[in-house]
């Protein structure tokens, strides 16, 4: 662990936060780890106690719980140039202080329902849309804007599609093709559907393409990929 975390303050600028992590104890040494493990997309698992010490921090009052985790981040001591550098102290007292949760690809890849107004359907859900949200969450956006944390996500769907109800339970939009299209494909990617027009109809013929509902990624540093490697 000792070596992971001093390569993580070297790659985040962190070079005036000398630390001896393994010397420190108890809740020094858990506030120490969770202002680092908060501060990068790519988390070494040895980042799983300080989180959840830090996340086990809750009062009844919002205002009173940001008050008590910048307390407990303030425990680590990161000694006197780290306390001088704006954009340390504004990470840990003004960004990580501030965190619902950890920002991870799980809660960016998160729905987001739409629902439009449709009195000639009687179908309950007909009037349903989805999507991954293409907002980052609030989390994610207190730890972009720091320049000490790793933090750049990419959202790499397209922002104004929707899908249906049926579409997004059942993970496959329908795309319209020619019979010959349908035809070339493989027989799971097929789907045909008798098409009702007043006395007469028509066989319509569709490619099934799996939905996308993971939209988010982490444009990673190649040098936090290799953390597990030490």
């Amino acid at each position: 662990m000792k070596k992971k975390l001093l390569i993580f303050l070297s790659l985040v600028g962190l070079n005036g936060f000398a630390l001896d992590i393994p010397t420190l104890q108890g809740d020094e040494k858990l506030s120490c780890e969770a202002i680092l493990c908060l501060s990068t997309s790519s988390r070494p698992s040895e980042c799983s106690e300080s989180i959840n010490r830090y996340f086990s921090i809750s009062l009844k009052k919002w205002s009173d719980t940001i008050k008590a985790r910048r307390n407990f981040l303030n425990i680590c001591p990161v000694g006197a140039d780290a306390n001088a550098d704006k954009t340390f102290t504004s990470l840990r007292d003004d960004v990580i202080s501030n965190l619902y949760v950890p920002c991870t690809i799980e809660s960016l890849n998160r729905e987001e329902p739409k629902y439009q107004d449709d009195s000639e359907s009687s179908v309950y859900y007909a009037n349903q849309f989805y999507r991954i949200n293409p907002e980052p969450t609030t989390s994610c956006k207190l730890l972009m804007q720091n320049s000490y944390t790793d933090f750049k996500a990419k959202y790499t769907c397209d922002k104004n599609k929707w899908y249906s109800y049926q579409e997004w339970s059942s993970g496959v939009s329908l795309e319209s093709v020619s019979r010959n299209v349908f035809n070339s494909l493989p027989r799971e990617e097929r789907e045909a559907k008798y098409i009702s027009s007043g006395e007469d109809g028509y066989e319509a013929y569709y490619k099934r393409v799996p939905i996308n509902k993971n939209c988010w990624s982490f444009e990673q540093w190649v040098q936090m990929m290799n953390l597990k490697n030490y």
